[in-house]
């Protein structure tokens, strides 16, 4: 009877859980939470394209819809795309700079993947700054590291010509 009582419980609870997580959503657009559903399916289920293109669609319903901005960015990641990446992260950002600090570390990452390092040592000195707890704090310090490092060396660059030794 105990067991009984606790599956109850607990599917009620997973239940109230689940209604209370819908609500959480940025958007009250009830097709852009359709759209936003749809493509955190394909997503799972590996369909990329169809993920992205449901993204597209619900953000078009709802300009300010956070969470399919940091969705999309993620798929544009995964895609070493990192220019979009970076564009729909700072989107998210600009909507609300509070609602997922990551986004700042995220925004930092995408810059220095596509070769924008002085944009990178912002983004992440801003996180570092904003967000940052004893955690991440190791982290950033070697992102910053490795962005100042890469800064640099390109501004220290020079021609070099390779010369054949062999036969």
């Amino acid at each position: 009877m105990k067991r009984i009582c606790l599956f109850v419980f607990l599917l009620g609870w997973m239940g109230i859980s689940f209604v209370s997580a819908q609500n959480k959503l940025t958007t009250k657009n009830r097709t852009a939470v359709k759209l936003y559903e749809e493509a955190r399916n394909f997503y799972g289920l590996g369909k990329i394209a169809q993920a992205s293109n449901a993204l597209l669609q619900a953000i078009d319903r709802d300009k300010d819809f956070i969470e399919a901005h940091l969705l999309l960015g993620d798929i544009y990641h995964n895609q070493k795309d990192h220019l979009k990446e970076l564009e729909i992260l700072k989107k998210a950002v600009a909507i609300d700079s509070t609602f997922f600090p990551s986004a700042y570390f995220n925004i930092g990452v995408a810059a220095f993947n596509a070769g924008l390092y002085p944009e990178a040592i912002d983004w992440f000195e801003r996180f570092k700054w904003r967000f940052s707890d004893q955690r991440s704090a190791e982290r950033v310090k070697g992102w910053l590291e490795k962005a100042r490092f890469a800064q640099e060396a390109v501004g220290n660059a020079y021609d070099i010509e390779l010369v054949h030794s062999g036969p």
